[in-house]
Parts: C-alpha cells; structure tokens; sequence
C-alpha cells in the first residue's frame, strides 16, 4: 500500500468517526426520509425513551408489570426495544448454602407477540436477563412484566433446616428508539 492510499483510507476513517460523533451529539434527533410505494416521500424524526424502574421486594410468584407508549404518540414507530433486568441474591448465612433466585422478563409487542426469557443468579449471587428486539416496526403500546419465579431458600450444611426466602429486589431498565413522522 502506497503513502496516497494511506491517506485516503485515514482521510476516509476520519470523515466516519466525525459523522459517527455528529449523530451522538445530535442524540438521535436524526431526520430521516423514506420513499413511500406511492411515490411521495415519509419524513421521519428519531427519538429515544429511557427508563429505570426499582424493587427492594417481590415475593415469590409476584410480577411487577410496566406500560410504555413510545412518543406518547400512537403514530410513534418503535423500531429497537431493550429490556435489562438485574439483581443481587442475599448473603448466606455463615454455615449454610444459598439456592439462587429464579426471575423470568416478558415482553410484550402490541401485536400480542411475546419476548420472554428466564435465568437465576449464579454462585456470585447476580442475575441478569437481557432482551433485545430489533426492526420491530410496531405501533402503540408495550408491556414489561417482571416475574419473582423462585426464591431459593437457604440450608444447613446437612440439609435438615432451611431458611425461607421470600424474594428479592431487582432493577429494570428499558430503552425504546422510534420514529415520530414529521
């Protein structure tokens, strides 16, 4: 590769990152057009919505349930949607093991359609579940639902007594990214 190829590739390189850098400080307020099949053309605006939610408790066989509209605006297109659920199982008491703690993350699409998956904490006592759905190109409203499945308990060394678990706190977070018509 010769110096003038060099140059370009950096040249070219630098032009990315700087656009890459442009659409991050412009925090997806992007406008976007799309040729329309009936020869007019859609202008789009993109837009986000963070949130976080918290429990110090939910006991066993409880679920907490979370409703979003994207853009308070049912003309709103989501077009990415992560749910990220975590939580921290107790300490054991000193002598006895600690069975983990079992919660399943459903979502559900205003289609109906539903996104779930389930996990425990592992022997470092975290969890974590994590959904991603993408292109989803659906209109109105979602719904999160976090469930407390199982609160493992925890036992002597001779598994004769166990200490009940009742269930546990966690923390939810949920980002949509949609698009609004202008």
């Amino acid at each position: 590769m010769n110096s003038n190829d060099r140059l370009l590739m950096n040249i070219g390189l630098v032009i990315t990152v700087i656009a890459v850098l442009g659409a991050a400080v412009a925090g997806g307020e992007l406008d976007e057009t799309d040729e329309g099949g009936n020869g007019g053309e859609k202008k789009f605006r993109y837009d986000g919505l963070n949130d976080t939610q918290t429990s110090d408790q939910l006991n066993e066989g409880s679920a907490d349930e979370y409703d979003y509209l994207p853009g308070n605006d049912t003309a709103a297109v989501t077009v990415f949607v992560r749910a990220e659920l975590t939580w921290t199982d107790e300490d054991p008491i000193i002598g006895f093991t600690n069975e983990p703690d079992r919660f399943n993350l459903t979502i559900t699409a205003p289609t109906g359609r539903i996104f779930a998956d389930e996990a425990e904490n592992g022997d470092d006592r975290q969890g974590s579940i994590v959904i991603t759905i993408e292109d989803s190109e659906w209109r109105e409203g979602w719904t999160v639902r976090v469930t407390m499945v199982e609160a493992g308990d925890q036992w002597d060394p001779l598994h004769l007594f166990s200490l009940q678990d009742a269930g546990n706190g966690y923390e939810l977070k949920v980002t949509f990214e949609f698009k609004v018509p202008l």
